[in-house]
């Protein structure tokens, strides 16, 4: 991490820090739920909690790649918004059925995903020598 912004530094530790408060919340409630056998993706909230759990499972990885400094950092980001994209789309288009109409917060981790991204590619470009 050396030659990276203090921002850079600060968001790499929140998302850390956001995606282990993310996960202390929604494994206790998925594993809840399945041993108490309401748990199925067939229903839109249960597979929301799921696409939550993966959302805060990619961005700890990412954040954890981005702290150690590890050269694919961008690459784990870019791929957490590429998956929980199409995590959500199949969310919202079941296999051959029509679009689902969902609320918008349903949408809330595919956009907190984009912020990050595009935040740490703007926070994470190398400081120039003064």
């Amino acid at each position: 991490m050396e030659g990276k912004s203090v921002g850079f530094k600060i968001l790499c530790w929140s998302e850390v820090i956001i995606s282990l408060r993310v996960l202390l919340f929604s494994m206790p409630v998925m594993i809840n739920k399945n041993s108490a056998g309401s748990f199925s993706l067939s229903n839109l909230d249960d597979r929301y909690m799921a696409i939550l759990t993966l959302t805060a499972i990619l961005y700890f990885i990412a954040g954890v790649l981005a702290i150690a400094g590890n050269k694919l950092w961008r690459a784990a980001h870019v791929l957490a918004v590429v998956f929980v994209a199409l995590a959500i789309l199949a969310t919202v288009k079941v296999a051959g059925q029509p679009l689902t109409p969902i609320n918008a917060y349903y949408v809330l981790p595919l956009l907190f995903a984009v912020i990050v991204t595009v935040f740490t590619g703007i926070l994470g470009r190398k400081k120039k020598a003064a």
